[in-house]
């Protein structure tokens, strides 16, 4: 259901499907610098795909080093259908009923809302968002000067009694051929804040 818009232009360019700013082949890594108190670093890996329900999905998983060598710290399992990709399942354990859209494209600038769970030290909490995409101006990307989509959400978290308790927001930066780029996010959880950036230093 990948959508090619073949008679939209883009910036001069035929508009691409969102699977270009989603690169899926098995082997694909991504190498992230994390920013917090602290500096890090993780990589995301396409591994092979594991099935829902029979269907495949696009398989990532974090590794990040720890003191007995790099460790697998993370499974995210993703669905492209349409102009959207969605994350499906968290792990093995933690599949969504409503799969969470995180990048959806057109033309265009695209907002979009979500009401389901995210997971939460690997338990499923309420998740409220809405999101825009938008189209920004081509960036030197290793290189290569790239098409590249924003992505603006603003989201809460409930926890017992449906009370708010977490607000989220995020920027996130995807280019064509590479994926996501770089990430802002600030939280507050009840009166504590925080503030997280991610940034791709190897593709």
């Amino acid at each position: 259901m990948i959508v090619f818009l073949a008679t939209v232009f883009v910036q001069g360019t035929l508009a691409p499907s969102v699977a270009d700013f989603f690169p899926s082949a098995v082997g694909t890594t991504w190498t992230y610098e994390e920013s917090t108190d602290l500096k890090s670093a993780y990589r995301d890996i396409v591994v092979e795909p594991v099935s829902f329900e029979g269907v495949p999905t696009i398989t990532i998983v974090t590794k990040t080093n720890t003191k007995v060598g790099e460790q697998i710290v993370g499974m995210t399992h993703y669905r492209i259908n349409g102009d959207t990709i969605f994350a499906v399942a968290f792990e093995r354990n933690l599949v969504l009923a409503d799969p969470h859209p995180i990048l959806k494209i057109s033309s265009g600038t695209t907002s979009w809302e979500y009401k389901g769970v995210t997971p939460l030290s690997n338990v499923l909490l309420p998740m409220e968002f809405k999101a825009t995409s938008t189209w920004m101006p081509k960036r030197d990307i290793f290189g290569e000067k790239r098409d590249c989509i924003e992505v603006d959400m603003t989201a809460i978290i409930k926890e017992a009694g449906g009370v708010v308790t977490t607000n989220v927001h995020q920027i996130s930066t995807y280019a064509k051929g590479i994926g996501m780029v770089e990430m802002s996010e600030n939280t507050s959880y009840n009166r504590t804040k925080s503030s997280r950036r991610v940034k791709l230093i190897k593709f």
